[in-house]
């Protein structure tokens, strides 16, 4: 199929950490941990919503006008 969508393909970035990462059990790896896994949920949602219609998240629609 032409119009086949690939995670690869998608144009977000995907969240990261941070670079350099916060050293594992300081409270500065504690935040971007947590803010890492909420930043990954969305991206997730928006992936599986760009790979089943093409739409790209946060572009205006008919519906939103």
């Amino acid at each position: 199929m032409a119009d086949e969508r690939k995670a690869e393909d998608f144009h977000l970035l995907k969240p990261s950490m941070g670079d350099p990462m916060p050293e594992e059990g300081t409270t500065g790896y504690d935040l971007a941990k947590k803010s890492f896994d909420i930043a990954m949920e969305e991206y997730n949602e928006r992936l599986e919503h760009w790979l089943k219609t093409g739409e790209a998240p946060g572009s205006a629609t008919s519906e939103d006008e």
